[in-house]
């Protein structure tokens, strides 16, 4: 969720932006999507995905270094 829809659930002190306190949801991506032909975004591999600040799937080598 962005910080307007959370400011709209009236949840912008616990979600919204990625700030130290904060609850975040997030993937963390083989390649940067911003940088590459957009037809090939759907190819673009998952390292890790973050829930609530916990690793909830990731490569090995990354959670043993978190």
């Amino acid at each position: 969720m962005t910080i307007d829809g959370a400011t709209l659930n009236f949840e912008e002190d616990i979600l919204g932006s990625i700030e130290v306190g904060k609850l975040a949801d997030f993937a963390v991506l083989e390649d940067d999507p911003m940088a590459m032909d957009p037809m090939k975004i759907k190819d673009i591999d998952v390292a890790a995905t973050i829930i609530d600040g916990k690793i909830v799937y990731g490569q090995e080598t990354f959670q043993e270094s978190n």
